[in-house]
């Protein structure tokens, strides 16, 4: 996919409108959960969204032990400029309020076999993608 492309057909309208792409990332094997970077210079609304869908994923991704307001290092909602590369072209090139997602930690043993178990235990990653869908577009238009 070319990224600018990707980008450039986000159209630059108003409020309401938000972005979002979902990841898989990678942490040295240490890291686990979810997390959701944002712009560093993005709005209290979009980073208080972004907190309570990081937290609401959680929960639907079974990680128990990452209590609202209680994630680690490596969990919660982060500043693109923490990344290793100081910035996402994604995020920082946005005209919109933007999130980025990233899902669970690909290198992480744990991360893997929990989300190999949730579909082996008969949990569709569809069944979570509408779960989390509805859950933003209740926070969207009741939030």
């Amino acid at each position: 996919v070319d990224v600018t492309a990707h980008v450039n057909s986000i159209p630059p309208t108003g409020n309401g409108d938000l972005a979002i792409e979902f990841h898989v990332n990678s942490g040295g094997g240490t890291a686990s959960g979810p997390q959701i970077y944002v712009h560093d210079n993005t709005s209290k609304a979009n980073r208080e969204l972004a907190q309570r869908s990081v937290e609401a994923l959680a929960r639907m991704m079974g990680y128990p032990e990452h209590k609202p307001g209680k994630f680690t290092k490596w969990t919660g909602v982060r500043n693109e400029s923490t990344t290793f590369h100081g910035s996402i072209w994604f995020l920082s090139k946005t005209n919109v309020a933007a999130q980025l997602y990233e899902l669970f930690f690909g290198d992480n043993e744990a991360d893997i076999d929990r989300y190999s178990d949730m579909i082996e235990g008969g949990v569709k990653w569809q069944q979570v993608a509408r779960s989390f869908a509805m859950f933003l577009v209740n926070e969207l238009t009741n939030g």
